[in-house]
């Protein structure tokens, strides 16, 4: 009997240490999901940000080779440069 208590106690131990260490894991685990999802966040703020200044420069550039060809349908007789991809109107 002597020898089954320092086994238990070793391996009550050894359970207290896991146990420890897997909240650390959790807590580490918790710091790096607030980092990652505070930069994923970032980053989609970001793709918004692209996607609207994109959009609004194309549109920018869309309605001026459309105003450029209507202003050369309208006045055929004056010198209008049109961007060539003004091909129909």
């Amino acid at each position: 009997m002597a020898g089954i208590f320092p086994q238990k106690q070793f391996a009550a131990e050894r359970i207290a240490a896991l146990v420890e260490e897997g909240r650390a894991r959790e807590v580490d685990e918790a710091a790096r999901h607030a980092v990652a999802s505070a930069k994923h966040d970032e980053l989609l703020q970001r793709l918004h940000k692209t996607e609207d200044a994109l959009q609004a420069t194309t549109k920018d550039y869309i309605l001026g080779v459309r105003s450029c060809c209507f202003a050369a349908a309208a006045a055929p007789a004056m010198t209008v440069t049109c961007n060539p991809i003004c091909v129909d109107v």
